[in-house]
């Protein structure tokens, strides 16, 4: 996967690394991430960042650098009591979060809603897809709107020079 227009030069070679550092130590597969790439003055989108997977891609972007712009559906209602914190804590937590971790409102499926989040990044990571527990209808409820989400965020990007 190669970004065009200045993107992640060694994407592909990054995830390999991750891919093959799977059951070996942790701060041996970070020292290695780390060293494959340094992310230093690069930005990224990512989207769904708060879920397992995509939350381990941003830390190991923040260790090597890159100031990574995470969306949440509302970044203010995280700071409330009526949302649950635990949703961005663990991200918050994070080394170089306080100084490159930075939450834009976004939602999946509303269309631009990531054009000003895409501007300026390098790249974008999009993990996200819209979650719903009781599916009777797969096809109208999950694959649709994950496709719908996916083109959102496509489209942002084309429309950034920078992506």
């Amino acid at each position: 996967m190669k970004l065009r227009k200045g993107g992640v030069s060694q994407l592909d070679y990054s995830f390999d690394l991750l891919q093959q550092s799977l059951g070996r130590g942790e701060r041996e597969c970070e020292a290695e991430f780390r060293d494959s790439e340094s992310g230093q003055g690069k930005v990224v989108c990512m989207t769904g960042a708060s879920v397992y997977i995509a939350s381990w891609v941003v830390k190991h972007l923040l260790q090597c650098g890159y100031t990574v712009k995470d969306t949440v559906r509302d970044p203010v209602l995280l700071m409330c009591a009526t949302d649950d914190p635990k949703k961005t804590e663990h991200l918050l937590a994070l080394e170089g979060a306080k100084e490159r971790l930075l939450l834009f409102k976004a939602h999946l499926l509303e269309v631009g809603s990531f054009d000003s989040v895409a501007d300026g990044c390098d790249g974008v990571f999009c993990t996200a897809s819209p979650v719903v527990l009781i599916i009777h209808n797969p096809q109208e409820q999950l694959i649709g709107p994950a496709l719908k989400g996916t083109m959102n965020v496509l489209r942002s990007c084309a429309k950034v020079p920078s992506v």
